[in-house]
């Protein structure tokens, strides 16, 4: 408990010489080689059969939300007996849990119902995934960051205030106020007040021995939610579809959080 809580209180000073763990480039080159490689399973059709209706892409799919889950989790559990760091992680692992039960759930409309997911009860844990993101985001950066000045104030706010903006501004003047843009404004709004925070969590460990781990998770939250955008953008002209390349961005973000996560568990 004394290591863990006197770790904690130095987890925002500035790492002695040698003691920050850098970036692995070569691991976010492999992780993007494995996006790239998937997308083009996608788009060429390289998938190997499982069933007559599952395949190694879908599979893939399923089953990398789950990753982030177990290493968020591993995390917690190290952690358990701190202050933040244990129900701060353990509500990441269920963030992501929540997106691979969504995964699950749109997996059994497509290939068992045959039907059109969207919008789906799916959906209810898809959106699950931004209260235990945002909580996770929230609780670690307003414990090492008790005040945020005026400046902080305003782009946190500002953010979030840009992307619904952006969003509602195409949607209107490419399809209208529709069904889906109204339905797509919900997850969109979620999405960028959790990007705003990880953004804030990145800046409040900035100087610190977990610079590198909340750099990377801000990445991977970042893609996964520049790709929920743009996601919900394409439902609203009908314009997604299986091999479109959010899904490898998805992915890709999974992953990156995920590595993020092990390096935590590394760093202190």
């Amino acid at each position: 408990m004394i290591l863990i809580t006197n770790a904690m209180r130095d987890a925002t000073a500035r790492p002695p010489q040698g003691l920050e763990q850098s970036l692995n480039y070569k691991m976010l080159g492999l992780i993007v080689g494995l996006g790239v490689s998937f997308q083009l399973s996608l788009f060429f059709g390289l998938a190997a059969p499982i069933t007559d209706t599952f395949d190694t892409t879908l599979l893939i799919e399923l089953v990398t939300p789950v990753i982030p889950s177990i290493f968020a989790f591993l995390v917690a559990r190290r952690y358990w007996g701190s202050e933040v760091f244990g129900k701060a992680y353990f509500a990441l692992g269920l963030a992501y849990l929540m997106t691979f039960i969504g995964e699950i759930v749109w997996s059994y409309y497509t290939l068992v119902l045959q039907e059109e997911p969207y919008p789906s009860i799916a959906d209810i844990f898809f959106f699950a995934f931004y209260p235990f993101a945002i909580y996770h985001l929230v609780r670690n950066s307003l414990y090492f960051k008790r005040r945020l000045d005026i400046s902080t104030k305003i782009w946190l706010t500002m953010i979030p205030i840009a992307i619904v903006s952006a969003y509602s501004y195409l949607a209107f003047e490419s399809g209208g106020l529709t069904f889906d843009f109204y339905y797509g404004l919900i997850f969109v709004a979620a999405t960028s007040v959790t990007l705003s925070f990880a953004i804030l969590g990145a800046s409040v460990f900035r100087y610190s021995i977990l610079r590198t781990v909340w750099l990377l998770l801000a990445l991977g939250i970042m893609i996964n939610s520049i790709t929920d955008v743009w996601y919900y953008y394409l439902e609203i002209f009908g314009q997604y579809d299986e091999i479109h390349v959010v899904n490898s961005m998805w992915i890709v973000g999974y992953m990156i959080v995920a590595y993020a996560l092990y390096k935590h568990r590394k760093t202190i």
